[in-house]
């Protein structure tokens, strides 16, 4: 199961009460980054999940304008629903098949009870300087990490496939419609 066996024992506590907060819901330790920064170092992750946050992606690229400029469609097309999804779905695939994408990691940690939970960390691309981790939380089991990183508006282990229409929808930029010119209102006739 990769549970570490030699972690230090000023870190005891400070994993159970990681534990204790996955399984019961009790305040997270405050220096649970004294942890992650052990784990990072001397723990071995059993649990990596490419992430996509698509509200970052759809900023950039998810525009009727844009994606006629980058050469997707011609400029005086009408883009439908079909074509946004379409787009976006190629842009999604893009930005995973890069690498410039986050991932997570998660370390199995447990109590000396038998109590368990998962250790996640967010590492990001430091360029020169290697990976970059910052503490992602913990949760009882892998499907919550999942959840957990969803309503925070990370895709995890995305497939551009299966991201509803809606939620590419929502984040798409439509051209607003050109406003209409007022007519006077016709006159009743007496």
């Amino acid at each position: 199961m990769g549970i570490p066996k030699d972690l230090p024992k000023e870190l005891h506590g400070v994993r159970d009460a990681a534990v204790a907060h996955a399984i019961s819901g009790t305040p997270l330790p405050k220096n649970a980054e004294d942890l992650m920064s052990w784990l990072e170092v001397n723990g071995e992750f059993q649990y990596e999940f490419l992430t996509l946050d698509l509200e970052r992606l759809a900023s950039g690229y998810f525009d009727d304008n844009e994606a006629k400029a980058r050469g997707d469609f011609l400029e005086d097309d009408v883009l439908t629903d079909a074509d946004r999804v379409a787009a976006a779905r190629e842009m999604i695939e893009r930005e995973l098949s890069d690498g410039d994408s986050a991932f997570i990691i998660g370390f199995n940690i447990a109590r000396d009870d038998g109590a368990s939970a998962i250790f996640f960390c967010e590492t990001h691309d430091g360029g020169q300087g290697g990976a970059v981790y910052s503490f992602g939380g913990v949760y009882k089991t892998e499907e919550d990490a999942k959840k957990g990183y969803l309503q925070t508006g990370l895709f995890v282990d995305p497939d551009a496939a299966k991201i509803p229409e809606g939620e590419i929808l929502k984040l798409w930029r439509r051209p607003k419609s050109k406003p209409q010119k007022n007519r006077p209102k016709p006159r009743k006739s007496k």
